[in-house]
């Protein structure tokens, strides 16, 4: 299944241009490598065990061992929530009502990691009016992936 196919079944935010963004400051000297580099122990097992080849090198060491792990979020999940999942899956796991699946890349080598796309199902990715609130805070465990805020640190 092509990403195209997934775009016409669910609502997709991609983060390409977030992704660019980060690398052009990198390489520029505004952004440094201690704040990109900042993947956590856990997604790294996870990306050297269990992720998928990623089609690109690491933008910032160059290594090809670049991998793309995808998670699934939601309560819908039980105890599945939270879990690493093959990106093959995903249309699979956001038919469920509330589940959002992430896809980050990762690196192993110099720990680099960005989030690469959000999937949410169509039917449920429109809030009714209870579901607002729920709907704006971010989902569980993303904070895994969030990049730390520079200003916090002054």
């Amino acid at each position: 299944m092509s990403i195209y196919d997934l775009i016409k079944m669910n609502a997709v935010t991609d983060y390409t241009m977030a992704r660019r963004a980060v690398i052009a400051g990198f390489r520029s000297g505004s952004v440094s490598k201690a704040d990109i580099c900042d993947a956590q122990p856990d997604l790294l097992v996870a990306a050297k065990n269990a992720g998928e080849c990623s089609d690109s090198d690491c933008p910032v060491c160059g290594s090809s061992e670049t991998s793309i792990v995808t998670f699934a979020f939601g309560d819908g999940l039980g105890r599945n929530n939270g879990r690493m999942i093959p990106q093959r899956s995903i249309s699979e796991y956001t038919s469920i009502s509330g589940v959002r699946c992430f896809s980050v890349e990762v690196c192993p080598g110099c720990s680099w990691n960005h989030i690469l796309r959000a999937y949410i199902d169509r039917e449920s990715s429109a809030p009714t009016a209870g579901q607002v609130a729920e709907s704006e805070r971010p989902a569980p465990g993303l904070r895994l992936f969030a990049r730390s805020d520079p200003s916090a640190l002054d």
